[in-house]
């Protein structure tokens, strides 16, 4: 197994432009993915033409470009998850923005013709263990409560879907894409320079000042910057430090038989995106290659990989015990991706800080969140606000404990506050804020109270040493 991304032996990015003299803009994004893009594509729909994107490689080398393709409405944050946050109300505008942000991918590849292998299909959201089981249920339930399609199957029924004794329920969800995303980055990155987007790749930033982009070779003037660098945000602007690297592994398999295809697909190809023992996901691509990826737990708030095809391996050997008609299929790629996300699981998008002139988008953590969040940051730097602001705003608060978590090691601050995210936190960025207000001031009454019966004890222990020595 080569130790390559496969995606990027499906397509060459074209000949690199550098910036090499000084030079004004009116927006400046920094990061060609798909938020950076995204961000520009919807500033160009809505009149502006003074924009510059830089990249510090080339488009699509980033996350977006190492990621599976897989375009689904689970990822991240669940429907179910996002009532329970937000209530039924904001919950459910979010939910369908997802949506909907499938349908505007799906419509910007017809639109542009990007030729990504592109193909319409369903997701298979399932689950092993009892308490995956019931998120499933929940998923399917909240989905039919704000009129999205899904249909729940349980049991022996599963079998007619995908081929595996793991799962014991499983929620299918119509509406989901599979693409090559490299391939769909380049497409619009070619579109949109068609477009009057400015590009210079080979052009890393090393600084950012008020109204200055600086790069190693010259700088920009620009009254906005966007910053949608994922995970290396933090490198510019020291303020979305909110970010952790999480990782996946990922394998391309040779073309695999019909009867591996039919074995695995009884009714045909879907995005298997299972919880399990494992958080794995696959699919197959038009030309019948597996794509797999997924992650064990215990490894993906790791920092770093350090041997991907030992993890990748490990993957393909837990799921070929589950999956029969992988038992012999050859894979010829593997690799691991990092990827940035916050702290409560959803993008960082809106202004950075107080000053209205820096804004990010970044955390993704898949393709419809980075689209979301380039185009809300694009939307919040042109008229001040956006519909998904009030979720997305990096000033936000993520749970209660914000000063205590930041003390830890990332790989154990970042688990906790997911976990919080994902069962306790509920509200928007006011709502966290006047619970960080009461516990905060429970702690202060824990902790004054506890200093009266520790001072207590202690004066009585020194009454008693004094009568011992007299």
């Amino acid at each position: 197994m080569q130790s390559d991304i496969y995606w990027r032996q499906t397509a060459s990015p074209p000949p690199a432009q550098p910036l090499q003299q000084d030079t004004d803009a009116d927006i400046v994004i920094v990061g060609g993915g798909v938020a950076g893009l995204s961000a520009a594509q919807w500033l160009i729909e809505h009149g502006e033409t003074g924009v510059v994107l830089l990249d510090a490689g080339h488009c699509g080398a980033g996350a977006s470009g190492h990621n599976s393709g897989s375009v689904i409405p689970v990822a991240v944050q669940d429907t179910y998850q996002l009532l329970h946050r937000f209530g039924h109300r904001d919950g459910a505008e979010l939910a369908r923005a997802v949506n909907g942000g499938i349908e505007a991918i799906a419509d910007t590849i017809e639109r542009f013709g990007i030729d990504c292998d592109a193909t319409q299909t369903a997701t298979l959201h399932a689950a092993a263990l009892p308490g995956l089981r019931r998120r499933v249920e929940a998923e399917h339930e909240a989905r039919r409560s704000i009129g999205l399609p899904s249909q729940y199957y349980s049991g022996g029924w599963l079998s007619l879907l995908v081929g595996t004794r793991l799962f014991k329920s499983g929620t299918l969800i119509p509406g989901s894409l599979g693409i090559n995303c490299y391939r769909y980055v380049l497409g619009l990155r070619a579109a949109l320079q068609e477009r009057s987007l400015r590009i210079y790749e080979n052009t890393p930033v090393i600084g950012l000042e008020p109204g200055r982009v600086i790069t190693a070779r010259a700088s920009i003037r620009c009254r906005k910057v966007i910053l949608c660098t994922d995970r290396m945000a933090p490198d510019l602007l020291p303020q979305a430090g909110d970010i952790h690297h999480q990782q996946h592994f990922m394998a391309v398999s040779e073309p695999i038989d019909a009867a591996a295809r039919d074995q695995l697909f009884p009714e045909g190809p879907l995005i298997v995106h299972g919880l399990a023992g494992h958080y794995h996901y696959f699919r197959l691509t038009p030309d019948d290659r597996l794509v797999v990826g997924g992650m064990p737990v215990r490894k993906a708030y790791a920092p770093r990989s350090r041997h991907p095809l030992d993890h990748v391996g490990a993957q393909l050997q837990w799921m070929r015990r589950w999956y029969p008609a992988m038992a012999h299929v050859r894979f010829s790629h593997g690799w691991s991706g990092l990827f940035g996300l916050s702290r409560d699981l959803l993008p960082l998008a809106g202004p950075a800080g107080e000053a209205d002139d820096i804004h990010v988008a970044v955390c993704g953590g898949s393709v419809v969140w980075s689209l979301l969040a380039g185009r809300s940051a694009a939307e919040t730097a042109i008229r001040g606000s956006s519909p998904l602001l009030p979720v997305f705003d990096p000033r936000r608060r993520f749970t209660p404990l914000d000063p205590v978590l930041r003390l830890m090691p990332d790989a154990l601050s970042f688990p906790l506050t997911h976990a919080y995210a994902e069962t306790l936190q509920t509200g928007d960025a006011a709502a966290v804020r006047r619970q960080q207000r009461r516990v905060r001031a429970g702690l202060m009454l824990l902790a004054a109270a506890s200093g009266c019966v520790i001072g207590r004890r202690l004066s009585r222990h020194v009454r008693r040493r004094r009568r011992q020595l007299v």
